[in-house]
């Protein structure tokens, strides 16, 4: 898949960087280009899922918004996968390419945005604490959103391509655990239950996808991936 080729690239790019030294990649021996890269790889894998596990609660409360909600899921995962295609693109393609390719996805990431509002509004279901699932998880794809839009505007402002981002190295402060703690905390919500037991087997159902999503993290000053549990 696409998401998965673009981490690829990611973790050869890591390689690569480690041996120029901490000064010439980090600011504050913290973040390198390699850790911001594999962070936006996590919150594109991360939010596919996640938003998927919208149609299985919608079906269990009320199956009658589940063609609805389906639909909305379709048009979101599919800008989903154009984001990914479109890092793919950036990875690849010359300093002279790279800033018209960010415009596109600059334009892809906050069409997510409106999609998960439509969703959201899809999955408009009249029980309370239903209801409450949805919005915790559209609240949580909207935030990683948020962050990948926020990436993609101050490496606009480096000037669009990998050796402006590779010389400021500075658009994340401190450990890089974002898309990592979002996931723990939905996680853990997911698994506490709320006293409806059909609610609580799907919720249960999707924790545990979502736990299996890899989630990946850079020491501070290391290039070294591990695999975060939920």
């Amino acid at each position: 898949m696409k998401r998965r080729t673009f981490l690829g690239r990611v973790a050869s790019a890591a390689l690569a960087f480690v041996t120029l030294g901490c000064s010439a990649l980090l600011t504050g021996c913290t973040i390198t280009l390699a850790d911001v890269l594999t962070e936006i790889g996590n919150v594109l894998q991360f939010i596919a899922p996640l938003v998927s596990g919208i149609l299985p609660i919608v079906e269990v409360a009320d199956p009658v918004l589940a063609p609805a909600v389906t639909a909305a899921n379709a048009v979101f995962q599919a800008g989903v996968a154009a984001a990914s295609d479109f890092l793919d693109q950036w990875s690849a393609s010359s300093a002279a390419a790279q800033p018209g390719i960010l415009g596109q996805l600059q334009a892809v990431a906050s069409a997510l945005q409106s999609d998960l509002s439509n969703l959201l509004a899809a999955a408009h279901v009249s029980d309370s604490t239903v209801s409450t699932e949805v919005t915790t998880i559209v609240t949580t794809a909207t935030q990683e959103v948020a962050a990948l839009l926020a990436f993609i505007a101050q490496l606009g402002t480096s000037g669009g391509t990998a050796a402006a981002l590779h010389a400021a190295a500075k658009h994340y402060s401190g450990s890089l655990t974002p898309t990592a703690d979002a996931r723990a905390s939905i996680v853990a919500h997911l698994r506490k239950p709320t006293g409806d037991a059909p609610l609580d087997t799907v919720r249960k159902h999707v924790a545990e996808k979502l736990s299996d999503v890899t989630i990946k993290r850079t020491r501070a000053g290391k290039d070294t991936f591990f695999d975060i549990p939920a």
